[in-house]
């Protein structure tokens, strides 16, 4: 657990310090493009495209099928960013193009690996305790045992006299009959 806090705030200060430098490119782009934009809402603009970038990514990975706008919107962000950050370095150098494309993609690569990796971290803190057959976690309510001793009854009926979530109580359910110790005759559930 301790090395995960520490690689956790190891990537985000890495990720604070790509923000820093991607942030001052997204700036000048900004103030190279918009003209008259002031030096502190170029700033301003940059420093919040790259933070939703981050968060939406961060939010696609933690919460997966939950949030359309999450995945795709992060995509976006991070596609402009990278064209922020091409622009700033296209306008700024005289590099050759496939040069300016590769080190303009650091950024947004990074971001999204970043954002990646600490929700994946993230995800595994939270499952620290469970066992992988159970997502109850070491104090919760004991498995399938404790749905057999509340048979004969419906989900419903299992899951109000057990305290479990009735989702639990139906997959619990379905490892018993595998297990032969419970039966279903077609209205409730039965011990063997």
């Amino acid at each position: 657990m301790k090395a995960e806090r520490l690689i956790s705030f190891a990537l985000f200060a890495a990720y604070l310090s790509t923000l820093a430098v991607s942030t001052a490119h997204l700036a000048s782009w900004y103030r190279l493009t918009l003209g008259d934009l002031p030096a502190p809402l170029s700033w301003a603009l940059a420093a919040s495209l790259e933070m939703v970038a981050f968060l939406l990514s961060l939010a696609a990975n933690l919460l997966p099928g939950k949030s359309y706008w999450a995945a795709y919107g992060a995509y976006v962000a991070l596609g402009l960013v990278w064209l922020g950050n091409y622009r700033a370095m296209a306008l700024a150098g005289d590099l050759p193009v496939w040069e300016t494309f590769a080190q303009s993609l650091f950024v947004p690569v990074g971001t999204l690996i970043v954002a990646k990796a600490l929700g994946d971290l993230a995800k595994e803190g939270r499952n620290q305790g469970r066992t992988p057959s159970s997502p109850r976690g070491e104090n919760a309510a004991p498995g399938p045992q404790s749905v057999l001793s509340a048979l004969p009854g419906s989900i419903a009926e299992i899951a109000r006299r057990t305290g479990l979530p009735a989702p639990l109580v139906a997959r619990d359910l379905q490892l018993l009959q595998k297990e032969g110790s419970a039966y279903f005759d077609g209205e409730v559930w039965h011990r063997r």
